[in-house]
């Protein structure tokens, strides 16, 4: 449920019409579109699998940061446009709004078995750390609405390895799991107060394991 989701708060780039001259609009449109023809034709089961799982800690790591405060409580993930995840390998941008001013962070998610892909976007980042440039997004919606390409942004790498993904996964099925049953009972009144309170330790427990993992 959760990626789905994900997928849809990404950055449409339509919505820069009126903003941004349309051909470039059009162009950049036609460079996500090729890109994703090719990844289609260079996919193989190892990919797709290591694909699926990244795109679950995207979504896990945007809704974490949103609802239990994974970066403090003035941080507020945004999902960057396919555009920008594919050109400039930004998965969320991360706005911490405080009394002096707005903040922003780039995140680069990475699940891999080993360390080679990981190692390997930290060398770049540092490379252009070394020679004066940080990241930039093209396509940004800040979250007053605002449109703007946004530049020298500082980018991090949040990397893991598959058996966190899952731990991360369940605690999230059974976050899902407890409040449906709750939601359920109060509108049927099917469950046992023992049952109800269960359901209610079951849900704290794991939500507060998912927010201090």
């Amino acid at each position: 449920l959760l990626v789905p989701a994900y997928k849809r708060s990404a950055i449409p780039l339509s919505k820069f019409e009126g903003l941004y001259d349309k051909d470039m609009i059009a162009e950049d449109t036609a460079y996500v579109e090729d890109r994703e023809r090719r990844f289609k034709q260079q996919e193989n089961p190892e990919l797709a699998h290591f694909q699926r799982r990244a795109e679950l800690l995207e979504a896990l790591t945007r809704e974490e940061i949103k609802s239990a405060g994974w970066l403090g409580p003035e941080a507020q993930p945004i999902t960057a446009s396919r555009y920008d995840d594919i050109k400039n390998g930004v998965d969320l941008v991360v706005e911490f709004l405080r009394k002096e001013g707005v903040n922003r962070l780039a995140l680069s998610v990475d699940v891999t078995s080993n360390a080679t892909s990981l190692e390997e976007k930290l060398q770049k980042i540092k490379g252009n750390i070394l020679a004066g440039q940080l990241t930039e997004v093209k396509y940004f919606v800040s979250s007053d609405g605002n449109r703007q390409e946004i530049q020298n942004v500082p980018r991090v790498v949040i990397g893991t390895e598959g058996g966190v993904i899952k731990e991360l996964s369940q605690l999230r099925l059974e976050i899902h799991t407890c409040v449906n049953a709750l939601k359920k009972a109060r509108e049927t009144g099917g469950l046992s107060p023992d049952t109800e309170k269960g359901y209610k330790s079951r849900g704290l427990e794991a939500r507060d394991k998912l927010a201090n993992h």
